[in-house]
């Protein structure tokens, strides 16, 4: 247990350490203003200081900072940092966005942001993601947060059932798509599944409720 726990804390550290490797080997060629922001078809719209990369590279750090940080702050301490499935989870969200780090550090080398790269990168992110959230426990901080989930542990364990398989499914299928439309439109895909999968998270979560309030009324 103990080998398996240091092997992930060594891939998340990875994860982390990977964007800022990697910055350091572009830096040098870096000019002084770089691009720092592109169109849904990948070219530049906007220009930066260099050290806006910093920021860039410390992307996955903000994994790390929920890793740390959130379970101190559940005030009922209903969040396990020790727990295998948070670990797991906090080792996907690492290497989702160090992926995406990566990317867009690419991006701001080459001057253009490769087609659809991005939006496949944050497919990734929905996969690895939708593939923990299933077993993620209830807590004030991490997951599907609406008022009947945080009343109802059946509610809770319920919603982040469908919505892991949402994610995990839906990723995949957008990842699917976004090699299929055109350079341009990918974006799209990605919006129509984040907010897809948060509406039908909330309504199912509020009917559970209901049906969960139904079977225990006395009749």
């Amino acid at each position: 247990m103990k080998v398996t726990a240091t092997f992930r804390t060594l891939l998340i550290s990875m994860a982390i350490l990977a964007p800022i490797g990697y910055l350091l080997v572009l830096w040098p060629q870096l000019p002084a203003r770089v691009p720092i922001h592109f169109d849904a078809t990948g070219k530049v719209n906007g220009y930066g200081s260099k050290y806006m990369t910093l920021v860039l590279a410390g992307l996955p750090l903000f994994s790390f900072l929920i890793k740390v940080v959130a379970p101190r702050l559940d005030p009922k301490r209903k969040l396990n940092a020790d727990a295998t499935n948070y670990q797991k989870l906090m080792l996907s969200l690492a290497i989702g966005l160090s992926v995406i780090s990566c990317v867009v550090l690419y991006a701001t080398a080459a001057g253009r942001l490769p087609a659809n790269m991005l939006e496949l990168g944050l497919c990734l992110l929905f996969v690895l993601m939708g593939n923990y959230l299933v077993t993620i426990k209830p807590n004030y901080f991490i997951g599907v947060r609406t008022p009947w989930t945080l009343e109802s542990q059946t509610v809770w364990t319920k919603t982040h059932r469908l919505t892991g398989r949402l994610f995990f499914w839906g990723g995949l299928v957008a990842a699917a798509l976004v090699l299929l439309v055109p350079i341009g439109k990918a974006v799209w895909v990605i919006i129509a599944l984040a907010v897809g999968v948060a509406v039908i998270a909330y309504l199912y979560s509020y009917l559970a409720y209901q049906q969960e309030a139904q079977a225990a009324t006395p009749r």
